[in-house]
């Protein structure tokens, strides 16, 4: 839709003292995803895919595969045709471009699990985002840490004075990285522990890349100097314990010699099950079938301020920010009265 559509629209709309957002009757909702092969993402979009099946409206999935032209192409033409998106960015800084499309359709945009900066969100009224508290998420992986301590009752296995710590780190510029280990760190400096950062490298949440960077970290300073392993999402968690077990750690939990203690970051399926075996320790469940409905709401309902969309979908919203708490889960410890199940078990 061009500019002289949508004002010519405003001028008989005010004439007749109607409201008009669009000249086409919304029939789609385009929604766009920075990468499927994002493990998180893939089973955010399958829910948000099952969610959609009960809709009148229909439902169009695009996987951006990291390449973010392509993405903002699709999305700015999804948007001239009047469709709602829910948006997933390939890139951040793509945000005005994707919102003054919006503007001038009327088009309604719901960005997921990516935060745009403040002012580009705050430019649009009809613009909202929902995802995690980040800040939060390295505030619970510090609590976790804490406690799995002070169960083992030590932390300086080789004895240096220091809690010998590897961070795999998720993408450069992404505000999850950037919080979750910054608080993590901050928090467990505030605990009291003395930290001796090994590395803290961005492996772009892939588990090959995480395993690759922890095997290189071991030949650097040697698998007894490591004495815990933090990384910013399941994923690179899990390519933690392939690197370890490659070399026999964390295979037997009864050997507390060739242990190190991995914690990771959205419960991802197989995540759960290796916490649950415990030989992985701990991570935080992020509910991806909660992400996916509160976005489906938000992208389906007529509600316009913060208020109406938190009694819509049931999580505090402020300047048109839904966050959705995170759930601690642990290998040495029930956080819960009782058990959470996840969706892909219910």
């Amino acid at each position: 839709m061009n500019r002289f559509c949508m004002n010519l629209l405003k001028v008989i709309s005010l004439s007749l003292g109607l409201t008009v957002t669009s000249c086409y009757a919304i029939s789609n909702i385009n929604v766009y995803y920075y990468n499927g092969n994002d493990n998180y993402i893939n089973l955010f979009a399958r829910f948000l895919g099952k969610l959609s099946e009960r809709s009148p409206l229909n439902f169009k999935f695009y996987d951006a595969q990291n390449r973010h032209q392509e993405q903002l192409e699709n999305i700015i033409t999804g948007l001239y045709s009047g469709s709602p998106a829910i948006v997933n960015l390939v890139d951040v800084n793509d945000a005005p471009k994707v919102l003054e499309a919006a503007k001038d359709s009327g088009s309604k945009v719901v960005f997921v699990n990516r935060l745009p900066a403040d002012s580009a969100l705050a430019s649009y009224d009809d613009c909202w985002y929902v995802g995690v508290n980040s800040e939060q998420s390295g505030v619970f992986i510090a609590d976790e840490i804490d406690d799995y301590f002070k169960t083992v009752s030590h932390y300086d296995k080789n004895k240096n004075g220091q809690l010998d710590m590897v961070i795999l780190q998720g993408e450069k510029f992404h505000q999850d990285t950037f919080n979750r280990t910054v608080m993590t760190v901050t928090k467990l400096k505030e605990k009291g522990y003395p930290l001796n950062i090994i590395s803290k490298n961005y492996d772009n949440w892939d588990r090959n890349n995480a395993k690759q960077d922890l095997l290189k970290q071991i030949d650097l300073v040697g698998i007894s100097n490591i004495e815990i392993v933090v990384a910013n999402n399941d994923a690179m968690a899990l390519g933690a314990l392939d690197a370890l077990k490659s070399l026999g750690y964390n295979t037997d939990v009864k050997d507390k010699e060739h242990y190190i203690p991995v914690f990771g970051v959205d419960g991802l399926p197989e995540m759960l099950k290796e916490v649950e075996a415990g030989r992985a320790t701990g991570t935080l469940f992020s509910d991806f079938s909660a992400l996916a409905k509160v976005c489906y709401e938000i992208a389906t309902s007529d509600a316009q301020t913060d208020e109406e969309v938190t009694q819509l979908v049931w999580y505090k919203t402020e300047n048109h920010k839904t966050l959705l708490p995170y759930i601690k889960i642990a290998s040495f410890k029930n956080y819960m009265k009782q058990k959470y199940t996840p969706p892909y078990k219910r």
